[in-house]
């Protein structure tokens, strides 16, 4: 999920909550109280995807969204380098070979294909 819908949805979200809790501290019923536990749920599921972010998991990042295919690829990373292979709305990154030294490489395929490259940044 994008961090601007995230935030947006969240925004909502929180809205509804003090809204549906306005509610119940009015009247109780049992329908507004499901109601306000699904909007706390959805709420922290939001909030958690929203917060997570693939770039820092490591020096490799292989990220497939929406379709896409991340496979067949052979990496090597310095200990300061980062390399980013992602696909989405059925893009295909395959059969790459990707060498970083020090520094920072991204294949990033959308609708399309990148395959059988030999990269080499230092």
């Amino acid at each position: 999920m994008n961090a601007k819908w995230a935030a947006a949805l969240s925004v909502l979200l929180s809205v509804a909550v003090g809204v549906v809790t306005n509610l119940l501290t009015n009247a109780w019923s049992w329908t507004l109280g499901a109601g306000f536990a699904v909007l706390v749920c959805a709420l922290v599921a939001v909030a958690v995807l929203g917060t997570s972010s693939a770039e820092d998991d490591g020096p490799v990042t292989m990220e497939a969204t929406s379709g896409g295919r991340v496979t067949g690829n052979t990496s090597t990373v310095g200990l300061s380098g980062r390399l980013r292979l992602r696909a989405s709305r059925r893009g295909v990154v395959r059969d790459n070979t990707t060498q970083t030294g020090d520094g920072t490489a991204e294949l990033r395929a959308r609708n399309g294909e990148i395959s059988g490259n030999e990269t080499t940044i230092q």
